[in-house]
């Protein structure tokens, strides 16, 4: 008896830990992640253009992530799976795509032509494990996710496209 229980109760504190840090990794698919781009990039580079197309691209993809999601209007896996665990809000409203998975694609799309090659795989990393963790608290289907990441790649290369024009145009 007394095993069981403390079995129960390691599992609920490792259950604790992995939403906390869930919870974090989740934030870098919020609209913080293109402003944390944005003054990284003014900080390090000092390019404001680069850094306020980062923030426009990231808004834009938010704003049309939610858009595909009232165009295709699939619900999230807790419709489909009622038994599901979700560990972040209710679990409720449209899933695909994951606003979160694209908009951390977009920042990261746009990070990777500023930061050392060395670094550009933890960039890459940092957005696939945002749609990592969508799925595992339960709020995306891996579908979504894949989809969130695409929608955000090529939103990042569109912004980036628009940067280069823009320069090119008035910067020269």
């Amino acid at each position: 008896m007394r095993i069981t229980k403390s079995m129960k109760q390691s599992a609920k504190h490792f259950e604790i830990r992995v939403d906390t840090a869930f919870d974090a990794v989740i934030q870098l698919g919020t609209l913080a992640a293109p402003v944390l781009v944005a003054i990284a990039i003014v900080a390090f580079k000092r390019d404001w253009l680069l850094a306020g197309a980062v923030v426009a691209t990231g808004v834009v993809t938010w704003l049309t992530a939610k858009g595909v999601k009232q165009l295709v209007a699939r619900d999230r896996p807790r419709v489909y799976l009622p038994h599901i665990v979700v560990r972040d809000g209710d679990g409720s409203g449209l899933g695909f795509i994951s606003g979160h998975s694209a908009v951390a694609a977009s920042a990261a799309m746009m990070a990777i032509v500023v930061v050392p090659k060395r670094w550009r795989l933890a960039v890459v990393a940092l957005a696939a494990l945002v749609g990592v963790a969508r799925v595992v608290v339960g709020v995306h289907f891996p579908m979504d996710v894949v989809g969130g990441w695409s929608f955000g790649v090529l939103t990042g290369l569109g912004g980036l496209a628009v940067a280069g024009l823009v320069r090119s145009r008035y910067y020269c």
